[in-house]
């Protein structure tokens, strides 16, 4: 049977790891070759900066957006874990009582002040009745 080359790189690299000092010996030439490709941005030219730090903006963007993601996400599960056996959340159940509580707040004096309007309409009719019934005369 042929291996692969990705194979072989396989065994090769698990082989390695199984060896400590070999494993500590790659990983210093690793960080060795690392160390020599990557420069220091004071060490880059105006345009290279630029680019660089526009990288990083939009690595940050992104993060924050996944945080952002994740923090609704993690919000969503905790308010699914607090559904009772109505499927209807504890939160959304106090809300509902609040609401209701200043519905019938609201309609009472809904009820009031058309009493109140219903009042004054009456009186301003009574009094045009008045002034008309004066002019007839």
């Amino acid at each position: 049977m042929v291996l692969t080359a990705a194979e072989k790189m396989r065994r090769y690299r698990q082989k390695i790891k199984d060896n400590p000092q070999k494993y500590e010996q790659q990983k210093k030439k690793d960080l060795q070759r690392i160390k020599t490709k990557r420069k220091k941005i004071s060490q880059l030219d105006d345009a290279d900066k630029d680019k660089i730090r526009k990288q990083w903006r939009d690595q940050k963007k992104r993060q924050r957006k996944n945080k952002k993601i994740n923090k609704s996400n993690e919000n969503q599960d905790k308010d699914n874990e607090n559904i009772d056996r109505d499927g209807v959340s504890f939160r959304e159940n106090s809300l509902s009582r609040k609401s209701r509580e200043s519905d019938s707040s609201l309609k009472s004096k809904l009820k009031y002040m058309k009493k109140k309007v219903l009042h004054i309409i009456k009186k301003k009719l009574n009094n045009l009745k008045k002034t008309n019934n004066h002019c007839k005369e």
